[in-house]
């Protein structure tokens, strides 16, 4: 399975024979700060973190033995801890690293996103991307580089759920997101038409994660 390949990998670049028995004392667990994106990775009920990227460092700190402290932090705040070094791992898309520190390296893949458009608000379909240009569209804060060239008018938004209730009003046209994290959103979000979760969305690129 894609979890378990790239746990195992990650275990490998990160795990360095003989350095546990040399350290002096136990070493600090590494940070890893996932973004607030549902399914991926978000906090439950009890305030635990949750979701697919969380069970892939799970199953790393199992093979490896390494100590791992979990943060789940909006979708922006992952980079700026990454620059600020008060992160050691993070996951995101490996086509939008601007803004990241020279130092940041890419070490495993886990598998490919589709990052889109929905259309909301009674929008027609657009089929390419420059379509959008000038329509407001919502992101989560950072989000949605892919579509920066074409220069719509982005709203920066803290979850897409908030995403969709603006669409409903008639105050956002699209939604820039990961698919699937979309889906999730529209099944989640009480009170969305059907044929929302129908539509057609704008393919922007899929990415490797």
């Amino acid at each position: 399975a894609p979890l378990h390949r790239l746990a195992a990998l990650l275990a490998a670049l990160l795990c360095v024979p003989g350095a546990q028995a040399q350290a002096p004392g136990p070493a600090p667990p590494l940070q890893v700060a996932l973004p607030l994106i549902r399914p991926h990775s978000y906090l439950d009920e009890q305030g635990r973190p949750e979701g697919l990227y969380v069970a892939v460092f799970r199953e790393l700190a199992r093979r490896s033995g390494l100590r791992l402290e979990y943060s789940v932090q909006p979708f922006a705040r992952t980079t700026h801890l990454l620059n600020l070094e008060r992160t050691d791992l993070t996951v995101g898309l490996q086509t939008a690293q601007d803004g990241l520190p020279p130092q940041a390296q890419i070490v495993g893949t886990l598998g490919h996103l589709e990052l889109v458009v929905w259309p909301l608000g009674g929008m027609a379909p657009r089929s390419q991307a420059a379509q959008w240009r000038g329509l407001k569209v919502g992101r989560l804060r950072g989000g949605c580089q892919a579509l920066q060239a074409v220069q719509p008018d982005f709203v920066e938004l803290a979850s897409l759920e908030q995403g969709l209730r603006m669409g409903e009003a008639g105050r956002l046209q699209g939604l820039c997101a990961a698919a699937d994290a979309i889906q999730h959103a529209l099944q989640r979000e009480p009170g969305v038409p059907p044929w929302l979760r129908d539509q057609t969305p704008t393919l922007l690129e899929r990415a490797p994660i």
